[in-house]
């Protein structure tokens, strides 16, 4: 009724955040403006989905990072995808804007 996403305060968007179990789906939130990466990366809700998801990796002296997880995740489903061969590739052309 109304309401867009500009007009929630942060800690609601972090809540909201929070809830969502898949790392692509908060990867694609992450992507949709600059506030939003900056909430999903300051509230760290990445990271705890990690956890979640990784409960041995918490307390352990593991030499994989976060970030270094979800970059092997994202390359691995880049390759799945690839290798499926569901891929489409389209190019924008821009313009200059003068």
């Amino acid at each position: 009724y109304g309401l867009t996403g500009q007009s929630l305060n942060d800690d609601t968007l972090r809540s909201i955040f929070s809830h969502v179990d898949d790392h692509f789906d908060l990867a694609h939130c992450s992507a949709v403006c600059k506030s939003w990466h900056t909430i999903i990366s300051t509230a760290h809700v990445m990271r705890d989905l990690y956890y979640k998801r990784n409960p041995q990796a918490r307390g352990s002296s593991s030499t994989i990072s976060v970030k270094s997880y979800f970059e092997a995740l994202a390359m691995n489903e880049h390759a799945s995808t690839l290798a499926s061969g569901s891929a489409e590739v389209h190019q924008w052309i821009g313009h200059d804007m003068r």
